[in-house]
């Protein structure tokens, strides 16, 4: 909450039966090739919309073109039918008092350490109407004390005495990911930051991607969710 911070915070990715992954994995590559000229690369939402981006794989070079692609592959991956989406958007300057804590230092931040639960309350749900269970694979960006901390509130949570027992549809670990080598991630990341970055101030964007991916819109649990 900082000045200087972002004014938005976007998490989540997507839901997708495990057979599926290849297709999806098979559409991100054909989007890469599409954009880049081959699908050896990482790509990242933040080549699409930065301006002076390091080592930018993208072919385009147009700024406004590059956010047009942004947009175009969002679509391209969502609409994949095996795809269910699932992501949690907090407009900061909107958040409940519920939503903030307070730093270390004394001042107001977004209480990261369990928002977090939010997505999995839902995909937890999501499983259990579809008799099934699931695992959380996450960006493994936060180094490895990080993710130890994480796995251990995870199965905290799900030992919880009186908690949902539809949370035990997860697996008991979280599965960090390097994005670098995981197309899988690499695809959650790019729909995070094309969902964040309409939430900069593209509100027409916005608007069409609640229309067509919000919770109200799917009535299973998930998709494009605004939490304040």
């Amino acid at each position: 909450m900082a000045p200087g911070a972002s004014d938005n915070l976007v998490f989540g990715g997507y839901v997708v039966i495990e057979a599926e992954l290849p297709k999806v994995v098979e559409s991100w590559q054909k989007f890469k090739t599409d954009t880049c000229g081959t699908s050896n690369v990482e790509l990242k939402s933040e080549h699409f919309f930065a301006s002076r981006s390091r080592q930018n794989p993208l072919v385009v070079r147009n700024p406004e073109k590059r956010r047009q692609m942004a947009m175009e592959g969002f679509e391209i991956i969502y609409s994949i039918p095996s795809i269910a989406p699932l992501a949690y958007c907090v407009f900061k300057e909107r958040a409940s008092s519920s939503l903030i804590i307070e730093s270390k230092k004394g001042n107001p931040k977004i209480d990261a350490d369990t928002i977090w639960v939010a997505p999995f309350g839902s995909f937890s749900l999501f499983l259990a109407k579809k008799h099934a269970t699931g695992q959380v694979w996450w960006d493994g960006v936060s180094g490895q004390q990080e993710q130890d901390k994480k796995n251990r509130d995870w199965q905290k949570l799900k030992r919880t005495p009186g908690g949902r027992k539809e949370i035990q549809t997860i697996d008991d670990e979280i599965l960090f990911l390097d994005s670098k080598e995981n197309e899988a991630i690499q695809v959650a990341d790019f729909l995070c930051g094309v969902l964040w970055q309409a939430m900069q101030g593209d509100e027409s964007f916005l608007a069409h991607f609640q229309d067509k991916y919000s919770a109200q819109k799917r009535r299973d649990g998930l998709g494009i969710i605004i939490i304040e």
